[in-house]
């Protein structure tokens, strides 16, 4: 038996798992811009060079995709929680194949580090994870999933050069206590690990994402096939379809703004949306453009009242946002292979777009093609730095407290955060130096945060927790 610390019960060392966590999500206009860019780039380079892939930057375009740049997506829900993942993983030997005799070990896992004992905890997750009904049923998981995963004795040999083999399950640790705020998440009666995807590398090195909710539900199911219970905190996240209502809505809104314009258009667009897709063409600036008011649709109502949460827990409440797939980038299942999505094109293609209510910029509308321009620093910092933001990073780095042996840290989470962020922002406005920027960006959160939440660039702003640990 292993236990989540990578120490074999006999004492024995194991290798640990490698560190990757999942990908940032970029906000709607950064990543429909980069993915454009990525295309147009990739399109200049010689056939010569195009054999199945080109490297365009820091992601790889497929050739398919560079023919072929119209994509359909659909959306999750975004919960307001934090960032959980669960880790399985086990020690692979000379032969490419897990190692004969190894278990596997489970680890808990936050945004930015694994959750190991003797580390600090993530807003309860590794105390729920390993928690006795619970621990059990993902040791029963990890040990379910199909030999193509690489944690069973019969895993096939695999190309990737690393110690261990891995599959690592993401979700949003949410509810109850989680994140103290208005959205409909955070007023249940308890807490919920909601899955939305699950990593791991095929054994042609390749390392791939499983998003189908139905994909993710089996293989739940398979890890409780020996317990014969799914602990209560754990959900699944459907794939978002919006009512007639909203569907409605966001037709009549294409079909006032321009954006389409011919009785066919207008029909294709309800047709996807009605199962929940939408299609962009991320070869053209006008379509990106034209997508962002669907996007802004979708995301409206959800600002409104979070459906999922309503259904699942009959509460009601506003939700944060949606999250959307790139889904016809996948590939099909194949054999014990399931439905999944390549890494590089997910972490390209991956974004996100929030409410009014839960927004990090004060843009106009949930997702806007446009870039503002700024007449000072000061304006600039001002419309990056709302309060979803900086509570945001709060939570990320300070344990959701005001401690003051946080703040630095704090402040570096901002600023950084702020200026991967703001690329297109600073593109528009070239006038802005960056070292100004970080330095208004930086003043303000550090008063903000020695504030207790009281101010923004001082003005007021909500009024923070002042949970403030013991000393």
């Amino acid at each position: 038996m292993m236990a989540d610390n990578g120490v074999k019960s006999d004492g024995g060392k194991v290798p640990r798992p490698v560190w990757s966590k999942w990908p940032k999500t970029a906000h709607a206009h950064n990543a429909m811009k980069t993915a454009l860019k990525s295309i147009r780039n990739a399109k200049s380079v010689t056939e010569a060079e195009q054999s199945g892939a080109v490297e365009a930057g820091t992601v790889v375009v497929d050739k398919a995709l560079m023919e072929n740049p119209a994509l359909v997506f659909k959306a999750k829900i975004k919960l307001h929680g934090t960032n959980g993942g669960i880790c399985g993983f086990r020690a692979m030997g000379d032969d490419r194949r897990p190692l004969a005799g190894s278990s596997i070990g489970i680890v808990g896992m936050s945004r930015n580090r694994f959750l190991w004992p003797d580390s600090q905890d993530n807003d309860g997750f590794r105390a729920w994870l390993t928690s006795p009904g619970v621990a059990n049923f993902w040791a029963d998981f990890f040990a379910a999933l199909p030999a193509c995963m690489g944690l069973a004795d019969d895993s096939p040999p695999t190309a990737a050069a690393a110690s261990t083999r891995q599959v690592e399950v993401f979700g949003e640790w949410a509810g109850d206590g989680i994140q103290k705020c208005a959205t409909a998440v955070s007023n249940i009666d308890q807490q919920l690990f909601a899955i939305f995807a699950l990593r791991f590398t095929l054994p042609d090195g390749k390392t791939v994402v499983v998003v189908e909710p139905n994909e993710l539900e089996a293989l739940v199911a398979a890890g409780a096939a020996a317990t014969g219970a799914i602990p209560r905190e754990i959900r699944v996240l459907p794939w978002h379809v919006p009512t007639a209502e909203v569907t409605d809505a966001v037709v009549v809104q294409l079909e006032t703004s321009g954006s389409l314009t011919s009785t066919d258009e207008l029909a294709t667009a309800r047709e996807r949306l009605e199962t929940g897709e939408f299609a962009i063409n991320l070869s053209s600036f006008s379509a990106i453009r034209d997508a962002m008011v669907t996007i802004s649709g979708l995301v409206n109502s959800i600002d409104e009242a979070d459906p999922y949460i309503g259904a699942e827990f009959g509460v009601p409440g506003s939700g944060e946002g949606l999250v959307f797939y790139p889904v016809s980038t996948g590939r099909p299942a194949a054999g014990d292979v399931p439905a999944h999505i390549s890494k590089g094109q997910l972490s390209m293609f991956l974004f996100k777009a929030k409410g009014a209510s839960h927004r990090v910029t004060r843009a106009g509308a949930a997702a806007e093609f446009h870039a503002p321009v700024f007449e000072t620093v000061a304006a600039f910092a001002e419309y990056f730095l709302t309060p979803a933001r900086l509570y945001q990073g709060r939570a990320q780095v300070a344990d959701n407290t005001f401690d003051a042996e946080h703040a630095d840290d704090f402040v570096v989470w901002v600023v950084d955060d702020v200026i991967a962020e703001s690329i297109d922002e600073r593109d528009v406005n070239p006038q802005l130096d960056i070292g100004d920027i970080r330095a208004e960006v930086a003043r303000i959160a550090a008063e903000w945060f020695a504030a207790d939440g009281a101010t923004i660039g001082g003005k007021k702003g909500k009024k923070g927790n002042k949970k403030r640990k013991k000393k």
